[in-house]
């Protein structure tokens, strides 16, 4: 059996988001693994990193000739994810399926006035056991419309049917890194002088933590863990199959230190095994789940950067969202990280309920203070799932759909919506004003241009400022890490 994998996901930073911070998909090489150890033959169709044209993909489909298609995309490509489908449904018999989680699949009925799509014939919702059921029921030539984990339209209704989560995240394969084009996710290192890769990898899914704009939380509610030897076995398999690519770990966990123990232990096996040696680890975390203790046994580990999500530099924001973190908690996070040695990403939100021009400019200047490594904002969206899609539909809090709405996923580069007396063109504005003032110091300048290079930092400015100047993006170049 023949399975091809579609990916339509392209960053709203183009280019350069692209060769700063190469993007592997975890899920997808998890799918694959799954489908090679069902004995099926894979194929793998990254559209955004192998610069492939919508003509190309219907090109290599019609050369591999697959028995199931699945496109992997996200809110933001529906729209494309749709219209690629119906040009290859013109041709193939393939059962062409979604896989990308209920939010993506919820995101496309959206944009189709609440139906599946016709050129799909159904999306999946479940975890990676899913996909091995539909490949027995294609083999079995059984109906594959009785496996659960999917939702599809009948009789001009949206049908789920539900299955449970993996609870031993254990039974996993390491993920099948070895079908992707390595070197089309790679980006130059400085030091090296060559091309290296950042693998992501996990130790839980799912966060105990109920933020308004997530719309994880209302699909992965309760944490679940790997083992941390599960780990520890899994990077070294990693750095043995993959030692003259990798230069760092990423942990793709939505809040990597709520287990404090548990990072405790793995960053001590992690010294005792070498398994820092020529490579760094990174994740992402919460502004109140790091405390000095940690932070300097997992920068002794080799964890040079930390994403934080601060939100709003506004503490009436922050209360409005459910983050439960105040202002303090994000300025005592800084010195931890600044203490420990490890380089601190902030990550904030503009345009969330109760946002306002004061409250945007707080967000700003609070930010700009901030000594941390690097800053950056994006643009309140209402993802399927999530209490903010809800108000928005609803039109409470303040909030109103603009630029086509949920038909209109675009994340980073436009707001959806108004806030109050704040329209998405003035919320956008606000966001290309952060990137540059919050940004503007001598210290954030500095580390930019150590890190990647003047010309890097001059064409990022100007492209998060004039997003019309996207022929900019058509320059091919490797930036140093």
């Amino acid at each position: 059996m023949k399975i091809q994998f579609i990916i339509f996901i392209e960053t709203p930073f183009g280019e350069i988001k692209k060769r700063i911070d190469p993007v592997i998909l975890l899920g997808v090489a998890h799918l694959t693994a799954i489908c090679e150890r069902n004995g099926c033959s894979v194929s793998i169709i990254d559209q955004y990193y192998e610069r492939l044209s919508d003509k190309d993909i219907v090109q290599q489909v019609q050369s591999f000739n697959p028995d199931i298609i699945s496109f992997v995309g996200h809110t933001f490509n529906a729209n494309h994810i749709v219209k690629v489908a119906e040009e290859i449904k013109k041709f193939s018999d393939a059962l062409i399926i979604l896989d990308g989680g209920e939010i993506c699949c919820r995101s496309i009925i959206d944009v189709v006035e609440n139906k599946m799509p016709a050129a799909i014939d159904f999306g999946i919702i479940g975890e990676e056991d899913t996909i091995e059921d539909i490949i027995c029921a294609v083999r079995k030539k059984e109906n594959v419309f009785d496996v659960l984990g999917i939702i599809y339209e009948k009789n001009n209704k949206i049908v789920k049917t539900y299955r449970k989560p993996i609870n031993d995240l254990d039974s996993l394969p390491f993920p099948a890194f070895h079908l992707f084009d390595l070197e089309k996710y790679s980006c130059i290192h400085r030091k090296r002088g060559m091309y290296k890769v950042n693998l992501p990898i996990m130790m839980s899914r799912g966060c105990p933590y109920k933020c308004a704009f997530c719309s994880q939380t209302k699909y992965y509610k309760d944490v679940r863990y790997r083992s941390v030897d599960k780990v520890i076995d899994e990077i070294k398999y990693l750095k043995e199959k993959f030692k003259d690519y990798i230069y760092s770990f990423c942990f793709m966990d939505f809040t990597l230190t709520f287990d404090r123990e548990r990072v405790f232990q793995l960053c001590e096996k992690i010294i005792k095994y070498g398994l820092n040696d020529n490579v760094f680890y990174k994740g992402q975390t919460r502004a109140d789940c790091l405390d000095l203790q940690l932070a300097k046994i997992m920068q002794k580990a080799g964890f040079k950067r930390l994403i934080i999500g601060a939100e709003s530099g506004s503490d009436d924001i922050l209360q409005k969202i459910d983050k439960k973190i105040s202002r303090s908690d994000i300025e005592n996070c800084v010195q931890i990280g600044k203490s420990a040695g490890i380089e601190l990403d902030l990550q904030f939100i503009i345009g969330l309920p109760g946002e306002t021009r004061t409250s945007a400019w707080e967000t700003i200047k609070f930010a700009r203070k901030l000594e941390c490594s690097f800053v950056s904002l994006n643009i309140a969206t209402a993802y399927p799932g999530s209490k903010l899609y809800e108000l928005a539909k609803e039109g409470k809090e303040g909030l109103s759909l603009e630029n086509g709405g949920f038909s209109n996923y675009q994340h980073m580069s436009a707001s959806m919506m108004s806030v109050g007396n704040l329209s998405a063109r003035q919320i956008t504005f606000y966001h290309k004003i952060f990137a540059i003032y919050a940004n503007l110091s001598f210290k954030k300048i500095s580390h930019i241009i150590k890190n990647f290079g003047f010309f890097f930092m001059c064409k990022q400015i100007l492209i998060l400022l004039m997003p019309p100047l996207k022929g900019l993006n058509r320059f091919r170049f490797k930036v140093r890490i």
